[in-house]
């Protein structure tokens, strides 16, 4: 038996579709809650600081050079 997800749990847990979607949309409400929250959060901290951020340099290697050689052609990123 193939059913939709939400079918499915109607029929296993003998609930309807509307407590299905009101829990669905509650867990979504408690998301956007939570990530505001760190939201803020982070712009607290980080306020009044300069950042710098680092990254190392990246080669992606390729032997799109000459067929000849055996080594890798380097590909700067």
């Amino acid at each position: 038996m193939n059913k939709d997800i939400i079918n499915r749990m109607m029929d296993k847990h003998s609930i309807g579709a509307k407590v299905i979607y009101d829990k669905i949309n509650f867990l979504y409400e408690q998301a956007l809650a939570f990530d505001h929250y760190h939201s803020e959060f982070l712009e607290h901290a980080v306020a009044g600081r300069e950042l710098n951020l680092s990254t190392d340099r990246q080669f992606y290697l390729s032997n799109w050079g000459d067929h000849d050689m055996p080594k890798p052609t380097p590909i700067d990123s």
